[in-house]
């Protein structure tokens, strides 16, 4: 993919983005977006500037759909990112202890994903993008999905099928198509392109290269209106829209 130019002005493009090494699925693209929001910047600062911002985030940001707040400042899984179930189906899997014997439960004490303990909920940090939320401090014990019959339902039962594929070593299959996510990651560029302060054609260049803007005039350019189609797409997915990220697959058109 070809880069934006070294100077002063791309210092906001986001390294592992640009490297494209980054952004691979939906919980990570959805906080690529959701980062970039300066209302949620604002809520953040105002936040961690509390006594106790945990319970300040939980009384007066749950429009965000974090269930903590996490910093802009740094990639997903460097935030601890950690999404709501009502808003992220696609990611969530909600686990609880399960009525009765369950022969052969999965002990997931014994799997190696990372995880935090608050209060008596304990979540873990799944392959592919997912998280697991339990309800429960004892990973031990037997578990079983809850899964509210909900309009969500389908893509909850979609996101159980990737966790159970996780727990198998298996890969996962397609998050988003390939071409989802060139367009969802090209659109980040473009967002940290303008904020750098670069202009329509110099982000064209750093996601086209050169020699492809060159071909055509500028003003009637197809490189000119896609770059003002991905710029409308980052605002659009900065200003909200991200969560249809966390909940179907995602629509990329504009």
């Amino acid at each position: 993919m070809p880069g934006f130019a070294q100077d002063h002005r791309s210092r906001a493009i986001d390294p592992d983005v640009e490297a494209g090494s980054g952004l691979r699925f939906r919980a990570e693209l959805a906080w690529a977006f959701l980062r970039r929001d300066p209302g949620y910047r604002q809520a953040y600062a105002h936040a961690i500037a509390c006594p106790d911002p945990l319970t300040t985030w939980r009384a007066a940001n749950r429009v965000w759909g974090l269930e903590a707040p996490a910093d802009p400042a740094l990639a997903a899984e460097a935030a601890g990112v950690l999404w709501r179930g009502d808003i992220a189906p696609a990611v969530v899997v909600d686990l609880g202890p399960a009525p009765g014997d369950a022969p052969g439960a999965v002990d997931l004490a014994a799997v190696p994903w990372p995880r935090r303990c608050d209060g008596a909920t304990t979540y873990l940090r799944a392959p592919f993008g997912l998280q697991v939320r339990v309800a429960a401090r004892d990973l031990r014990q037997p578990l079983a999905v809850t899964a509210p019959l909900t309009r969500d339902f389908e893509v909850r039962l979609r996101t159980l099928t990737l966790l159970h594929r996780a727990l198998r070593g298996q890969p996962p299959g397609p998050d988003v198509t390939p071409q989802q996510l060139r367009r969802l990651r090209q659109a980040v560029q473009a967002f940290d392109g303008r904020e750098a302060g670069l202009c329509h054609r110099e982000i064209a260049v750093g996601l086209f290269g050169a020699a492809s803007v060159a071909r055509e005039p500028w003003k009637s350019s197809s490189r000119r209106d896609a770059t003002t189609r991905l710029l409308r797409l980052a605002d659009h997915l900065c200003s909200g829209a991200y969560r249809d990220l966390l909940r179907t697959r995602p629509r990329t058109a504009t």
